[in-house]
């Protein structure tokens, strides 16, 4: 499993540099009084990590939940599983005696 990870990342490691080499043109980017030039693949990818900042900034509180939900579960889960492991070991009395 670890083989396919690394062949994956590895991949997508060249694709990224080739894709860095075919746009590596720099673009001029006006924004009001300011101009840069930037090459198109520093602004694809300075846009990506931004819009990965943003969706984790919006996701974070409800992953939160989740995990203390889940943590709370458990715990239950863990209590219940205790009582019906207590209630299998208690021995029924007047059932078999005659």
């Amino acid at each position: 499993m670890k083989f396919v990870k690394w062949v994956f990342v590895l991949t997508f490691l060249l694709l990224l540099a080739w894709f860095s080499y075919l746009n590596a043109t720099p673009v001029v980017i006006n924004f009001f009084t300011i101009h840069y030039s930037l090459s198109v693949a520093f602004i694809v990818l300075i846009t990506i990590l931004l819009t990965v900042v943003f969706i984790l900034t919006l996701l974070l509180p409800a992953l939160l939940m989740c995990s203390l939900q889940n943590k709370k579960l458990r715990s239950r889960l863990k209590l219940k599983e205790q009582e019906v492991s207590n209630l299998r070991n208690i021995s029924v009395k007047g059932i078999y005696d005659e």
